[in-house]
């Protein structure tokens, strides 16, 4: 005789599995406008830094974020 094994993964309803990827895409979404913020930034010359009062320190280190 066979003991059928217990999953020991709980089911997930689709609603719940919906918000997950939605919380997800936002997630990436907001790291790509992240990172291109950061991107124009640094592609930006430091006199145009200067003109909006951030060194190129500043613009390297606006957006880091050390939890990722």
């Amino acid at each position: 005789m066979t003991v059928a094994a217990k999953s020991t993964r709980t089911a997930q309803s689709p609603r719940s599995f919906a918000w997950s990827f939605k919380d997800l895409m936002n997630w990436v979404v907001e790291k790509d406008q992240t990172y291109r913020q950061a991107r124009k930034l640094a592609d930006m010359p430091d006199e145009r830094l200067k003109d909006m009062g951030m060194t190129r320190r500043d613009a390297d280190t606006a957006f880091y974020d050390p939890k990722g």
